[in-house]
């Protein structure tokens, strides 16, 4: 129901600074013991995106990624790259089924018990009411990439 009420985005001139430390405070255990990690490499760079879905996105996605293990550790790299924002999620646990990567949008494939499997489609429609793309790999020793690409000015 939240999916299909999402309001398109709101953009306004912000950084990733001001995301970043919205999204870090959420997570302080995780911050303090290293488990998640920001590189920031976007420096001030203004830039005008909907900075409470971009703040929905990466909550959901380092949450995912910490809910598949307590060692897992989550490492998130934004920078610009081709007049784009380029969001990296990366980290160490199990990565994706194979069931999870063939069908990575669609709702009621979730690889958590109980999980309802629209955390991804919501982050996808985010990124894609943004004019950008989502993808998601496994990475090749272990873990999972998300990468989020969004055209800026």
């Amino acid at each position: 129901v939240a999916f299909a009420r999402m309001a398109p985005p709101r953009p306004v001139p912000c950084t990733m600074a001001d995301i970043r430390r919205h999204v870090l405070g959420l997570f302080p255990e995780a911050v303090t013991s290293g488990r998640v990690q920001f590189d920031d490499q976007t420096g001030n760079r203004t830039l005008r995106v909907d900075p409470d879905q971009m703040k929905q996105v990466l909550i959901n996605l380092i949450k995912n990624a910490l809910e598949t293990g307590e060692e897992t550790a989550v490492t998130v790299i934004s920078r610009i790259q081709d007049n784009r924002l380029v969001i990296t999620v990366e980290d160490t646990g199990p990565g994706f089924s194979p069931e999870r990567l063939a069908h990575p949008f669609e709702p009621q494939v979730s690889g958590k018990p109980g999980g309802s499997g629209v955390g991804l489609l919501i982050c996808r429609r985010i990124v894609l009411d943004h004019g950008g793309e989502l993808t998601i790999v496994n990475r090749p020793d272990r873990g999972a990439h998300i990468e989020l690409a969004i055209p800026v000015d």
